[in-house]
């Protein structure tokens, strides 16, 4: 057995690589309640890929419970969602910290938040924990294509960038332009990207310089 797991509400999530041979399988209706029971949990999951979609899909399978629907506490925030198609990384605090949506709402107070997402569980999501945490009358939730659906002239220009090492940024950063990448007054641009801590100082002067080079050939 795996001697590690993730706590996802009252869902217990067992690492992809466990019981994944098929005899397991076979004497499933046995094991995963007593799996379940050891780790005392009422529900238990095995962790999926996330599909390399543009909606970044959940794969996890439900090995003992009904359904995939959860209500997880993090950092002050109450998510609600279907596990088995919303994507959640409980690893990622620091960049829930910085730019979640709940978060602006919840715990910063801001006035109004304008939410855009093209996944529909995760829309679906979101609609119900707005209520759940006592801020639906300050978020407009904007379905589909950012690109598209997002507000503009509306405050500071904000814009997020999620960058992807092997890639050129280039082609990422254009894609922004649509929301106004270069208006006259500026704006904030949120980089996030995934690298290893010993790359981090090449990474960051490669973002700073490309970015530089981008406005200087806009002529900003």
């Amino acid at each position: 057995m795996s001697l590690r797991w993730e706590h996802l509400g009252d869902i217990i999530v067992l690492p992809k690589t466990a019981f994944m041979d098929p005899r397991w399988d076979s004497v499933g209706e046995e094991l995963w309640p007593i799996v379940a029971k050891s780790l005392d949990a009422q529900r238990l999951a095995r962790q999926g890929r996330i599909l390399p979609t543009g909606t970044r899909d959940s794969t996890l399978e439900i090995l003992l419970g009904e359904n995939g629907w959860v209500t997880h506490h993090e950092n002050g925030i109450i998510y609600s969602f279907d596990a088995t198609k919303c994507m959640f990384s409980t690893g990622n605090l620091s960049e829930k910290r910085r730019i979640a949506q709940l978060d602006f709402l919840h715990r910063a107070r801001a006035k109004l938040a304008y939410a855009c997402d093209w996944n529909p569980h995760a829309i679906k999501a979101l609609q119900k924990n707005v209520h759940i945490n006592s801020v639906a009358n300050r978020c407009i939730i904007l379905e589909g294509d950012n690109r598209i659906t997002a507000p503009r002239d509306i405050g500071k220009s904000y814009s997020s960038l999620h960058y992807r090492s092997g890639n050129s940024i280039l082609q990422y950063f254009y894609l922004l332009q649509p929301n106004h990448m270069f208006r006259a007054e500026g704006g904030i641009l949120h980089v996030h990207g995934n690298v290893n801590d010993s790359e981090e100082s090449s990474w960051l002067e490669y973002v700073v310089k490309s970015i530089s080079n981008i406005a200087c050939s806009e002529g900003k």
